[in-house]
């Protein structure tokens, strides 16, 4: 096998992987590492004492191991093969093993089992820390192509065994193409409506307390005041008309809408105070309603010369957030015309953003009662999300520097904007569209948000790809401190895209 198809073979493997643990909520960790030198593979064949598999050798020389090649084993890099922990769980399953089998055969002799000279004797190239799987090198199998058998042991006993290296990948690609098919729902019916009346929620007052809209939300680090002046202009010049109360820090309960309190943010930007957080929301309807129609700002001032950091040295949390909504049957909301009003703020055509992004989403007020509805109707209908300031604190996952484990997204938001420093983590895909903006990217999946009927659940590949795509600069769960107390999995949950 060449180079090249070795290489196609290996991310179809990984593509397939992702598929299927996205399809089953699971957690990847999967890897494949930078190749291994010409000195490395050198080093490990005169440990050997003989050439390597060519088809082995190739996958060393695109890959130095490969982590969670399947579950929690790993294919080993060239150091992992010759010192470290894996050396030894390796050894120690092997004197597991000869306890074992000396009870069993008594000691080593020519006419042994196969499987048991090929455990105790053979080379390791895979293993797991926590469990007992084991790929093995036969070298007692080598042919005149130089290829050799490659056997899989799970609890000391051979499970399978392959003609050669290329064939072991092989067959794993027809596994998983077989787990993908039969994890993958049917999709829905098409053109079926999702009843949006039914994302309305009221209290025992008959306050709304969640309602749908369709959102766009921009978190930014360093904050330029132009810019955000202008987002604030532009929106309000859609949203004015149907404003009705404001709620402004450090006012202590909402008050009806006036053109004095329209003028706050402006007035506070001409001169903020050093690390003081301004915050102001604006919303129709009644006084303790929330509303689709909805304008929130929250601003700190962090200049690009200042680089903030959090406590523990990791990238600070977003500063400042610029929020607007609209109802989802509005006029604005339809595609065609919410993409270009989107495209054409100037915090994203050229000014400096962490992430933004927009679909359709719940207005909540915060309190826990409106969390819980929020989240079981974003795990009903794929494609919702919803929002609180509660999660701010928790977006330095935005920040590609910022390296954690990340339950994956099965759903990309409908348009996500993602700055410079991100592109180069994430890629491109030729199924979705790419729009450039001054200093990051915006990419849309479809050609209009979709919110799916939750008796039909579905997630189409493309969806899963960009959602997978986006994972290395987007946060996986939202530890919600404030849920604690509700259910111990609540904090936890993944947000279903």
């Amino acid at each position: 096998m060449t180079p090249a198809a070795m290489e196609k073979l290996i991310q179809e493997i990984f593509e397939l992987q992702e598929d299927y643990i996205d399809l089953t909520d699971g957690i990847s960790e999967q890897r494949l590492e930078p190749p291994a030198s010409k000195r490395e593979i050198a080093r490990l064949e005169a440990t050997l004492g003989h050439p390597l598999p060519p088809s082995y050798r190739t996958f060393l020389s695109l890959h130095n191991g490969w982590k969670e090649w399947s579950g929690g084993t790993r294919l080993l890099s060239v150091a992992e093969q010759q010192k470290g922990p894996y050396v030894e769980t390796i050894r120690e399953l092997r004197n597991l093993a000869v306890e074992f089998l000396n009870g069993q055969y008594g000691p080593m002799r020519k006419e042994s089992p196969r499987w048991m000279r090929t455990v105790l004797q053979e080379w390791a190239i895979g293993a797991d820390l926590h469990d007992t799987a084991l790929y093995i090198l036969d070298t007692s199998t080598r042919r005149a192509d130089r290829e050799m058998e490659v056997a899989r042991f799970d609890d000391l006993m051979e499970q399978s065994r392959y003609r050669s290296f290329s064939e072991m990948l092989r067959a794993r690609a027809d596994v998983l193409r077989q787990l993908v098919k039969e994890a993958t729902p049917p999709a829905p019916p098409s053109g079926r409506p999702v009843d949006f009346s039914t994302l309305w929620s009221r209290n025992a007052k008959h306050e709304v307390v969640a309602c749908p809209c369709l959102a766009l939300t921009v978190y930014l680090g360093e904050t330029d005041r132009a810019h955000v002046l202008a987002f604030y202009s532009r929106a309000l010049d859609v949203l004015r008309p149907h404003l009705t109360h404001y709620w402004a820090r450090p006012m202590r309960q909402p008050a009806k809408l006036t053109p004095r309190a329209l003028d706050l943010l402006p007035a506070w930007l001409r001169r903020p105070k050093k690390s003081h957080d301004y915050r102001l929301r604006a919303w129709a309807g009644n006084l303790k309603d929330v509303s689709p129609w909805s304008l929130e700002i929250s601003y700190t001032d962090v200049p690009r010369q200042r680089k903030k950091k959090s406590r523990d040295g990791k990238p600070a949390p977003p500063s400042s957030l610029l929020r607007v909504t609209v109802p989802v049957d509005a006029a604005l909301a339809r595609p065609d015309a919410w993409r270009p009003w989107v495209l054409g703020f100037d915090i994203l055509r050229k000014g400096r953003f962490l992430l933004a992004e927009s679909g359709y989403s719940l207005v909540t007020r915060g309190d826990i009662d409106d969390q819980e509805f929020a989240l079981e109707a974003c795990a009903r209908h794929v494609g919702l999300d919803w929002f609180t300031p509660h999660q701010i604190p928790y977006l330095r996952r935005y920040d590609p520097s910022f390296d954690v484990r990340a339950r994956p997204l099965r759903r990309a938001a409908w348009l996500t904007f993602v700055r410079e420093a991100a592109i180069g983590r994430i890629g491109a895909k030729d199924e979705i569209v790419l729009h450039p903006v001054a200093r990051g990217l915006g990419i849309q999946v479809g050609p209009r948000p979709v919110v799916q009927d939750p008796s039909r659940p579905y997630v189409s590949a493309v969806q899963r790809r960009v959602a997978r795509m986006l994972r290395p600069v987007r946060l996986g769960s939202i530890p919600l401190a404030f849920l604690r107390g509700r259910g111990g999995d609540v904090a936890r949950r993944p947000r279903r895209r």
